[in-house]
């Protein structure tokens, strides 16, 4: 039985019988020997045992917005890469580059003898076919990028893991000993074909293990950034695998093996959670959904775009008509600042110094600022957990149908002091203060111990005004002292408090002169 793969067109997972026979009788004594196998093809976009993340029907491998917030993988978490290989691309290294460019990617093929700078891209791959001294002198900045790095080449982990040269032997398989990272996520733990993966590292004792090779060695080993290596710390993501093309190649599994390792060493974490920027909810932390801080400003459930999704995993509502299934999308993800930045990696989005959380009438984490506050994060989604308050509809105080986290307002600026004032017992009188980009005001009074804000009774008016009026003055009020908290209710991060102005009751003097007569007895 013969299936043949169209492009773009997936066939869906299906099962079919494959009969051997042998009707030779020259050849088997048992003629019409037979033995049949079930077997079952999926189209790996939709194969029931892979990974997908949003649930929408697409597998990560084939989706193109894995969150399906609406912000392309490509944006969220940008990969350039730099491909060094020994002359042009294998095959295998072919089928590989072109499924990382389907996905979006850009990829830039080099011979070791040219390379590259590690800094100017995303990830840098080195194949083991490259002669490692050529590689190492030829790609700048190799061991010190804080940008990814993986390698097939043994000779390489000295240089790049502050090791010993990796070793090699001839295998097909990898042992998968940990499926919860994104590189293994679905494979069965246990031996793992992928067709040529002859190399592992030497008896290395740091790393985080996913794969060995049949000897005990680790082949599939990867460093976050700032673990410890065998020498120092990793600058940034380091990956090594196992692919070769010295017996035959590595296969399809492979190539998907080799896709997920590049792809997770190059992912953002903007805010550290421990969930790459491509699957996070909310890759900065502020409380406001990715979905909400796209721009796209469409309606979602809890934080995932709702209604049809493609063969693209893109949902459709961002895309332009007839182009559903095209991995593209009908609107520019929003930069409020145009600081190249976007909102949904930035925690003051407006650039008017008042953080996101904030603006969007949240809670502020007291330990890590602009985040909201909360005990810790989801492992799959990436929101901040044991909060309060966050990820619900954003403020939008002036009703302007734009949130405040998007529109940059003015901190108050007091310009004139509320100066110390006289007045006469029984008389009236003002106290003014002088504001800019200010449009509430609290009047206070210092009671001996505390400031208390003040009300409109007694002697006073104005109190929540620019202007203080006291009307009735009485001497037991002489010295009063009066302050303000001046705010602008558009500029939740900033309020101002005047200086005291002392209020002076002028006690009247009444000078009597009393002219007295004194008669003499003239005895």
């Amino acid at each position: 039985m013969t299936y043949t793969y169209s492009a773009g067109i997936p066939f869906p997972g299906t099962t079919f019988d494959y009969t051997i026979s042998d009707s030779d009788v020259s050849l088997c004594p048992a003629s019409g020997l037979t033995d049949t196998a079930t077997v079952t093809v999926y189209e790996p976009c939709a194969d029931s045992a892979g990974v997908d993340t949003d649930g929408d029907g697409i597998n990560d491998i084939c989706d193109y917005d894995d969150d399906n917030d609406g912000i392309l993988d490509s944006i969220e978490s940008p990969i350039s890469i730099l491909w060094v290989t020994d002359g042009t691309a294998s095959t295998e290294e072919q089928n590989t580059i072109d499924r990382l460019t389907a996905l979006g990617y850009s990829v830039t093929v080099v011979d070791d003898g040219v390379g590259g700078d590690a800094n100017n891209y995303d990830v840098t791959f080195i194949f083991e076919d490259v002669f490692s001294g050529d590689a190492f002198a030829n790609v700048a900045n190799l061991t010190t990028t804080t940008n990814g790095v993986v390698t097939s080449e043994p000779a390489l982990h000295d240089e790049i893991l502050g090791g010993v040269t990796g070793g090699s032997t001839a295998t097909n398989f990898v042992n998968i000993v940990n499926n919860t990272h994104p590189i293994t996520t679905g494979l069965s733990l246990g031996n793992y074909d992928i067709g040529d993966a002859a190399y592992y590292g030497s008896s290395l004792t740091s790393g985080t293990e996913l794969g060995r090779h049949p000897n005990g060695e680790g082949s599939i080993v990867i460093w976050e950034s700032g673990d410890a290596m065998e020498t120092g710390t990793a600058p940034g993501r380091r990956t090594i695998v196992p692919h070769t093309n010295n017996n035959g190649g590595f296969n399809s599994a492979g190539e998907d093996l080799l896709v997920r390792a590049i792809l997770w060493t190059s992912r953002n974490d903007t805010d550290g959670d421990g969930v790459d920027d491509y699957l996070d909810l909310d890759s900065d932390n502020d409380g406001i959904y990715d979905v909400v801080e796209a721009g796209h400003d469409l309606s979602h459930t809890s934080g995932r775009l709702t209604g049809a999704v493609g063969l693209d995993g893109v949902a459709d509502v961002i895309q332009a008509s007839g182009q559903e299934d095209s991995g593209t999308v009908n609107y520019t993800v929003r930069d409020s600042d145009s600081d190249s930045n976007n909102d949904f990696v930035e925690l003051d989005s407006d650039a008017d110094g008042c953080e996101d959380v904030l603006e969007a009438g949240f809670t502020e984490s007291g330990g890590v600022s602009g985040e909201l506050q909360g005990t810790g994060y989801d492992s799959t989604t990436g929101l901040v957990i044991g909060n309060g308050d966050g990820y619900t509809t954003p403020a939008d105080l002036d009703t302007n149908s734009i949130y405040d986290f998007r529109e940059a307002g003015l901190a108050p600026i007091i310009t004139t002091q509320p100066p110390d004032t006289n007045v006469c017992p029984g008389c009236n009188t003002t106290i003014e203060v002088i504001a800019s980009n200010a449009d509430t005001y609290q009047w206070q009074i210092y009671n001996g111990s505390i400031w208390v804000d003040l009300a409109d009774s007694g002697i006073h008016s104005g109190t929540n005004s620019s202007i203080l009026t006291i009307t009735n003055a009485a001497i037991s009020d002489n010295g009063n002292q009066y302050r303000t908290i001046v705010s602008n209710s558009l500029y939740v991060c900033a309020i101002e408090t005047t200086n005291v102005a002392i209020l002076t009751v002028n006690v009247q003097s009444v000078i009597t002169n009393r002219r007295i007569t004194y008669r003499i007895n003239k005895n």
